[in-house]
């Protein structure tokens, strides 16, 4: 997530690349970012599932 508002805040990428381009990939990494979040991992189920 940092990588992702570092990239967007970068000037560098942004005049070698183009606006568009880093956009584009910053809306991919996003929405994969969204998918991870939303899903459970081994370390919660062990964390939290031994409890209930």
């Amino acid at each position: 997530m940092e990588a992702v508002t570092a990239l967007r805040d970068s000037t560098l990428f942004r005049e070698k690349f183009g606006d568009e381009f880093v956009d584009y990939i910053i809306g991919i990494k996003e929405a994969e970012i969204g998918r991870f979040l939303s899903e459970t991992n081994d370390w919660e189920h062990r964390e939290y599932f031994d409890l209930f």
